[in-house]
């Protein structure tokens, strides 16, 4: 059987030639790709379906609108890390394969040829004027998120989570994930994304008189 392919590496030293037949047979189809990736701008933001839901993100099929009212469609992926401001335990949770959504064009991943896509930076930054929201001294009632061998994480509100160091939960040591916590804040940094906290009695000392 004879078909046509194209050369896609030369390597003289290892007298190695590697080609392509699928960059003949489908020419039209990879050129109507590289066209549509071509008119993507980085930080707009554009419609797409999810395609695969990994461990490490979401797999998303980008709508790219072109010349003639055509549409071209390119592959990216929103890493873990973008899909939300909170703590993302598994994409799953969040997103299912056939969703339609709206995301933000980060980059261009030369290695895999893929698109960076962002989910989460379609919201406010919810640690932006955190030092002002919630100055040390401040008391405030949240919900334990996460518990650690180090500490306590509370979730203050959607995205921001602070910490109650181990040294700070003398007699506290029963805190159950989901239970209310009222504490106070100890330090904030909106520029590191860190809050300290510590745990404030909610049962009152009976008094003698």
């Amino acid at each position: 059987q004879k078909f046509k392919v194209r050369v896609i590496e030369v390597d003289k030293e290892k007298n190695r030639l590697i080609f392509s037949e699928r960059h003949v047979s489908e020419e039209k189809e990879l050129a109507f790709k590289e066209q549509a990736m071509n008119q993507v701008e980085s930080g707009k933001v554009y419609q797409g379906v999810i395609s695969g839901v990994m461990h490490f993100g979401l797999f998303v099929t980008v709508e790219v609108p072109l010349a003639d009212k055509q549409i071209g469609y390119v592959e990216g992926l929103v890493h873990i890390s973008e899909i939300s401001w909170e703590k993302v335990n598994h994409p799953k949770d969040y997103h299912q394969v056939g969703e339609k959504i709206s995301v933000k064009v980060l980059g261009r991943d030369e290695r895999t040829g893929k698109l960076n896509l962002s989910i989460k930076q379609l919201q406010p930054n919810p640690w932006i004027g955190i030092e002002e929201k919630y100055p040390v001294g401040t008391t405030l009632t949240g919900k334990v998120s996460r518990i650690e061998s180090f500490g306590v994480f509370v979730n203050i509100e959607p995205g921001v989570d602070g910490l109650i160091h181990q040294s700070k939960l003398e007699g506290q040591n029963g805190l159950k994930k989901g239970e209310a916590v009222t504490v106070h804040v100890d330090s904030v940094s909106a520029q590191q994304k860190r809050m300290s906290l510590s745990p404030i009695a909610t049962v009152r000392s009976v008094e003698y008189r």
